[in-house]
């Protein structure tokens, strides 16, 4: 914890810079797992993987995803 100029305590967060995309012909998420997910079509969105098929705002549509990537930390509060 760090203080400010008023002597009130805050936290101090470090967010990483590096964004690891993985293409789907090398790896594919975990079973249900949401990741953000790219797309030529709509581009970038958050989805999951189950069985066969790709789930994008929660629909179930042919889509050809090329890359993802796991979800970043949540913001420190």
């Amino acid at each position: 914890m760090k203080k400010d100029s008023k002597n009130t305590e805050t936290k101090q967060c470090t967010i990483p810079s590096v964004i690891n995309w993985v293409a789907c012909k090398d790896a594919l998420p975990k079973h249900e797992t949401d990741v953000i997910c790219y797309c030529l079509d709509f581009e970038v969105r958050v989805g999951r993987k189950t069985g066969d098929f790709w789930f994008i705002d929660g629909y179930s549509l042919p889509q050809d995803i090329t890359h993802w990537q796991e979800l970043p930390e949540p913001p420190c509060l």
